[in-house]
C-alpha cells in the first residue's frame, strides 16, 4: 500500500510561520548575559574549551558595553587580525583599524543587547571556533540585526585571542521580516 500526502504550496505563509517561530524562540529565550554558560554551548569538554567560552563571553560583554579597550585586549595583535562586522563599517584589518572603527561605531550605537542561540565550539589543537545565531538590538539601530557569527580564536601564552571574526545578517530572514513591515 502506498501512502501519499500533499504539502501546501504557500511559501510566504510558511516563511512567515518560520520567522515567527525564530523570533519567538529568541524572545522566549530572553537576553542571555555573557555569564550564562548554558546559553552558549551544551557542556564544555576541556579546560581549553572553557577558556575559549570565557573569552567569547568577555568579547560579547565588551560589545554590549561599547568598551573598545576591553574588546581590543581580547584580540590577536598580529597583522593577520581580520574582523567582518555588520554595523557602519564592514571590515577591520589589524588592531589600529579595530580601535578606530569600533570607537566610532560604539560612539554612534552606544550599548547593544546581544542574544545568542545554538552556540557551538569546535577545538583543533590551539585553535577554537565559536559559531552561533545572533540577535542584536540597540535603540540607535533602525532594525534589529538577525544573523550568525563565526569567531576563530588562537590560544597562546597570553590566553585566548580573537584572530578572525565574521558576523553577517541572515539575508533570507531579514528580507522576509522587512517584506512583512
Amino acid at each position: 500500500m502506498q501512502v501519499s500526502f500533499r504539502i501546501p504550496r504557500r511559501p510566504l505563509a510558511l516563511g512567515v510561520l518560520a520567522i515567527g517561530f525564530c523570533l519567538t524562540a529568541f524572545a522566549c529565550a530572553g537576553p542571555q548575559s555573557p555569564g550564562d554558560d548554558a546559553a552558549l554551548v551544551e557542556e564544555p569538554d576541556s579546560a581549553d574549551e572553557m577558556g575559549l567560552i570565557a573569552a567569547h563571553k568577555a568579547l560579547i560583554g565588551a560589545m554590549e558595553a561599547g568598551d573598545v579597550a576591553a574588546l581590543t585586549a581580547l584580540l590577536d595583535s598580529s597583522p593577520d587580525l581580520l574582523i567582518f562586522h555588520p554595523f557602519l563599517e564592514n571590515r577591520f584589518n589589524g588592531i589600529a583599524e579595530v580601535d578606530k572603527g569600533l570607537s566610532r561605531m560604539f560612539g554612534e550605537l552606544g550599548g547593544v543587547n546581544w542574544t545568542e542561540a545554538h552556540g557551538k565550539v569546535i577545538m583543533e589543537g590551539n585553535v577554537g571556533w565559536f559559531t552561533s545565531h545572533v540577535l542584536i538590538k540597540s535603540p540607535a539601530m533602525p532594525n534589529t540585526f538577525v544573523g550568525r557569527g563565526t569567531e576563530i580564536w588562537v590560544l597562546g601564552p597570553g590566553g585566548w585571542r580573537l584572530k578572525h571574526a565574521h558576523w553577517s545578517e541572515n539575508a533570507e530572514l531579514v528580507r522576509s521580516i522587512r517584506a512583512e513591515d
